[in-house]
């Protein structure tokens, strides 16, 4: 899996790239910030191995530290996976469509979505109810979603002058 940054592929989760990217890259401190919701698969409906759920996960987590970092606010609901270890250590289980409801919910507030790569139902979903009823972009790079976000500050910019 990876993530595009820089116009560069493939830059893998854990890569001394992402690393150096993430470690490196001051954050920007623009408000109010971009809200940009990552999707991508957690456990494609209990199909991953665990490994495969800790690198989907991780993935998320990176793409949400380099849009930080750009100066954005990442929404990465690819953390509800340690939330729901911590209920089923209570003893309580959530349903992924219960999840998906209350992402659902999050994304109206976004206003780009990443899409990460990998099967997963519940992103397509996320991608399907941006585009056909949220009417918000969708993005397939990293450096899209900073583009816009640019794009988007200096439009911002621009109409505060006058």
């Amino acid at each position: 899996m990876y993530i595009s940054i820089n116009g560069e592929y493939p830059l893998t989760h854990g890569s001394i790239e992402i690393e150096r990217l993430i470690l490196t890259t001051p954050f920007e401190p623009y408000l109010p910030r971009t809200k940009a919701y990552i999707s991508g698969p957690i456990s494609n409906g209990d199909k991953c191995t665990p490994e495969e759920v800790v690198d989907n996960v991780e993935l998320a987590m990176d793409a949400a530290m380099l849009l930080m970092r750009a100066g954005l606010s990442p929404i990465c609901p690819q953390l509800s996976h340690f939330w729901n270890i911590h209920m089923i250590n209570k003893g309580q289980e959530f349903l992924s469509d219960d999840f998906l409801l209350l992402d659902l919910s999050i994304l109206t507030h976004c206003d780009i979505l990443l899409r990460l790569p990998g099967d997963s139902r519940g992103a397509d979903v996320e991608v399907e109810y941006a585009v056909a009823t949220l009417e918000i972009p969708v993005s397939f790079s990293a450096d899209e979603v900073i583009d816009f976000d640019r794009a988007r500050r200096s439009s911002s910019d621009r109409e505060r002058e006058y």
